[in-house]
């Protein structure tokens, strides 16, 4: 990797240029302002400070006021510092597996309960929510068949999606969708709303748009043209769809994935 020439005079010889800059999510361990030299507060990797001779970078220059102890920011990690950059560096200070993505937290099902007038009368039952809830819990959707059996003792009548869910080995992604599907009416919107764009805009799949959401989540670029389909209107509604499927877990910003030309 080429040394980036920030932090030095430019001169005769110098030209325009685009870098890669680091950068990673911390927080203020005290009162700092946008350009300060930081570093990990000792015994931390998520708290920093201006108090410490071990900096390793810098808050957000771009930022326009004070951030407050508490709050988070972007800390820009000096250049010629990581020892590794493909969409996901990697630098001295911080370990390997902290910097990978991480898991996907408990669900808090009291922020999305099932409906309570369900779409049939009878069918959304105990047993049809607890196995969805595990399902969606688990990301394992081994359990679909079985809830294909309660559905329909239930009175759910749709026998093309009991056949789906009885399939032998189903997408992951498929599976996930009509879980989501019956759990209640606000995911199902989602899943049309996610179906409709993959279909309609990008020209893909259910399945091959979430996958690429989260590989885009993983490693920060999207490399695949028909991807860069779409506003920026329709990938902030399919990022808030995105959302209400996979709960609260961290997702990407509004606009039209990047794809990287280096």
């Amino acid at each position: 990797m080429a040394d980036v020439p920030l932090g030095k005079l430019a001169d005769e010889s110098s030209e325009r240029d685009a870098v890669h800059i680091a950068i990673a999510p911390v927080i203020a361990g005290e009162d700092l302002e946008p350009g300060e030299d930081v570093g990990f507060i000792q015994g931390s990797k998520t708290h920093v400070t201006s108090r410490t001779m071990a900096v390793i970078g810098i808050v957000d220059p771009f930022l326009t006021g004070t951030v407050r102890a508490g709050q988070s920011f972007y800390m820009l990690l000096f250049p010629n510092s990581v020892t590794g950059m493909r969409h996901h560096w990697s630098h001295p200070s911080f370990k390997e597996e902290e910097v990978e993505a991480a898991p996907n937290p408990p669900i808090d099902w009291s922020k999305l309960k099932p409906d309570p007038t369900p779409k049939g009368p009878v069918w959304r039952t105990e047993t049809v929510m607890g196995l969805c809830r595990q399902m969606l819990d688990n990301h394992d959707f081994s359990a679909l068949p079985i809830m294909a059996d309660a559905l329909e003792e239930a009175g759910f009548d749709q026998k093309e999606v009991l056949h789906k869910m009885r399939a032998t080995c189903p997408d992951h992604w498929e599976a996930m969708k009509e879980v989501c599907s019956v759990y209640s009416d606000e995911m199902e919107k989602a899943v049309a709303g996610i179906d409709d764009f993959a279909i309609g805009t990008l020209g893909t799949t259910f399945s091959d748009v979430m996958d690429g959401a989260e590989k885009y989540l993983n490693e920060g670029s999207w490399n695949d043209d028909n991807f860069m389909e779409g506003s920026k209107g329709d990938w902030r509604e399919f990022w808030r769809n995105y959302a209400v499927l996979m709960h609260d877990k961290p997702h990407a910003d509004d606009e039209v994935p990047y794809r990287c030309s280096c």
